[in-house]
């Protein structure tokens, strides 16, 4: 049954992968807010948005990176493909926002 259906030989805790999905999607979505942590004197709203833009983008990137870990696809082409929908997910966003 394990080769048919491809299911693992060892069974992982439901909590233990809850807890990892949490800390993991709260530290990849707070990456955006890293700019505004340098305080009000040094970056205002609008001068933060290139930086924000630039982080996110990296985070992006990375974490495509880290999704070929365990997909079948190379690494430069998961991490662009996440790069591009992700950042195309947000200028969509924008558009809608500001329109």
């Amino acid at each position: 049954m394990v080769k048919q259906k491809g299911l693992p030989k060892v069974e992982r805790s439901p909590y233990k992968s809850g807890f990892g999905t949490f800390f993991g999607l709260l530290s990849l979505r707070s990456c955006p807010l890293i700019p505004f942590f340098f305080g009000p004197c040094l970056l205002d709203q609008t001068s933060a948005s290139i930086p924000r833009a630039i982080v996110t983008a990296a985070t992006f990137f990375l974490m495509g990176s880290a999704k070929s870990k365990w997909s079948l696809v190379v690494r430069w082409k998961s991490a662009v493909k996440t790069l591009s929908i992700g950042m195309g997910a947000a200028g969509i966003n924008l558009k809608w926002l500001f329109a």
